[in-house]
C-alpha cells in the first residue's frame, strides 16, 4: 500500500532541499588587500577567490580549515562553506593582509512528506521530512487534524537522525491532514485520505455472499453495489444493497458467471472518507 521507509526519505531529500539555490560570491585578490575584506554567505554558498594582482598570493584560513594553492597572477579558487559561522583567513604570502567569510545559518524549515495520499481504514502510513540545518538529536513534534475537528493534535515527538531526517507511523481514521513543526517552522500540510474497508466473500455454504463495510463510524442503512465485470472490462452495477445495523449484508450468489466486487460511494461513504471497493470474487 505504500513505499517503504527507506524510499520515502529519499525523495524527501530531493523535496526538502532549499528553496534558494547556493551561489557563488566572488572576492578579488588585489594590491593592498581582499576586495570585499569581509563577504556574508548563506550555508552551502561557495566563495571564488580571483587573483587580480600583479603578483602571486595565497588564500589560507586562519584556522586552517582551507587554503588555496599559490594563485598566479589571473588564477582563481573557490570553496564551498558547509559550516555556520565566521572565517576569517588571510594572505599566505603576504600575511598582513586579512579578510572574513560570514556563514549565516538558513531560517528554520521543516518539511513532510506522506507514504500514501489514499489508505484503506485500518492502514499505517509512514510519515517523514528533514530540517533545514540537517542535524541530528532535533526535536520534531508531529501534528494531525482529522477532518471535522477544531484544531490539530499532536501524534508523534520524534527525534532526527543523519542529514535532519525523521520519520514517524501513524493510523489516520478518517480524512487526515499532517504537519510537522521545528522550531519556528511549521511544515506545508499533508493530507491522507481514507477508503472505508470492505471485506467481501462467500460464507461457509458457499451459496451466499456476505459483505461488511469498516471505518470509524457506522454504516447501518447506506447503500452499496454489487458489481459484475462486462466483457468490456467495465463494472457494472448488478445489485444495490442495503447494510443492516452491524454494517453487513449477506445475499444469494448472482447465476450469472463472472468477477463481482462491492462498490461503496463517496455519497455513502460520508464526510471524511471517499469511495472504496471490495476485493473480487469470481462466480463460475
Amino acid at each position: 500500500m505504500y513505499r517503504p521507509l527507506a524510499a520515502l526519505l529519499v525523495a524527501l531529500v530531493l523535496v526538502v532541499a532549499p528553496s534558494a539555490e547556493a551561489a557563488t560570491h566572488t572576492v578579488r585578490i588585489e594590491k593592498g588587500g581582499f576586495k570585499a575584506a569581509t563577504v556574508t554567505i548563506a550555508l552551502d554558498d561557495t566563495v571564488l577567490w580571483r587573483n587580480r594582482d600583479n603578483v602571486r598570493h595565497q588564500v589560507v584560513a586562519d584556522n586552517g580549515s582551507f587554503a588555496s594553492p599559490i594563485l598566479q597572477p589571473g588564477q582563481t579558487w573557490s570553496f564551498t562553506f558547509r559550516a555556520v559561522g565566521r572565517f576569517a583567513y588571510h594572505d599566505g604570502l603576504e600575511p598582513s593582509e586579512h579578510g572574513a567569510v560570514v556563514v549565516r545559518a538558513p531560517a528554520a524549515q521543516v518539511s513532510l512528506a506522506v507514504s500514501s495520499p489514499l489508505v484503506v481504514y485500518g492502514t499505517d502510513i509512514q510519515i517523514g521530512g528533514t530540517i533545514s540545518n540537517r542535524r541530528a538529536g532535533e526535536t520534531v513534534l508531529i501534528f494531525a487534524q482529522p477532518v471535522g475537528a477544531a484544531a490539530p493534535i499532536p501524534v508523534a515527538t520524534v527525534t532526527t537522525t543523519a542529514g535532519g531526517a525523521f520519520a514517524a507511523v501513524h493510523r489516520p481514521a478518517l480524512l487526515t491532514t499532517y504537519t510537522a513543526h521545528w522550531r519556528t517552522a511549521t511544515s506545508a500540510a499533508s493530507a491522507v485520505q481514507v477508503r472505508p474497508k470492505i471485506m467481501f466473500r462467500r460464507t461457509s455454504s458457499r451459496r451466499r455472499f456476505v459483505t461488511r463495510v469498516t471505518a470509524a463510524r457506522s454504516f447501518a442503512g447506506r447503500t452499496v453495489y454489487l458489481q459484475r465485470k462486462s466483457r468490456f472490462d467495465q463494472w457494472v452495477s448488478v445489485r444495490k444493497l442495503k447494510l443492516g445495523p452491524h454494517s453487513g449484508r449477506i445475499f444469494a450468489v448472482p447465476r450469472r458467471s463472472g468477477r463481482y466486487r462491492i462498490v461503496m460511494t463517496t455519497n455513502q461513504a460520508g464526510t471524511g472518507y471517499v469511495a472504496s471497493w471490495s476485493g473480487v470474487q469470481r462466480v463460475r
